[in-house]
């Protein structure tokens, strides 16, 4: 079961989704990317971050990742990212986003979801109601 087969989780189904996550990342991981929430669109430094946060393991894939994320203007940057956004099904979204040097699926995928990761951990250990950004992921 995956959060998109379940839109109308309780906080509960949520918990027991996410707790394996939870266990091997702990809440603090996706902290990094609480600045995103909600944001429409990326700029360099959002779409670097999110860079950081997915291959901070891998040295060399970061290093790699982030020489070619260099070659894209600004301008490119938030024109994708907002259009990958807006885009109301995944893989239309996916392809767009890895029109930018540098992204492929597993980053791709990283930007799509950090306007709502941190929100949907917080959601699934922290009480009250959230909001999620309507980025058109599906």
């Amino acid at each position: 079961m995956t959060i998109a087969d379940q839109p109308d989780l309780s906080n509960d189904g949520l918990r027991a989704l996410l707790d394996p996550y939870r266990v091997q990342y702990g809440v603090e991981y996706d902290e990094v990317l609480r600045d995103l929430e909600r944001k429409c669109c990326f700029d360099r430094e959002d779409v670097d971050r999110v860079a950081v946060w997915k291959f901070s393991s891998w040295p060399q894939r970061l290093k790699r990742t982030r020489n070619l994320l260099a070659e894209n203007s600004d301008r490119d940057i938030e024109n994708l990212s907002s259009r990958a956004f807006r885009c109301n099904d995944d893989l239309g979204a996916l392809l767009l986003a890895q029109l930018l040097g540098g992204v492929g699926k597993a980053l791709g995928s990283a930007i799509l979801m950090a306007p709502i990761r941190a929100t949907s951990v917080k959601r699934a250990y922290v009480s009250g109601p959230v909001t999620t950004c309507a980025v058109g992921l599906g």
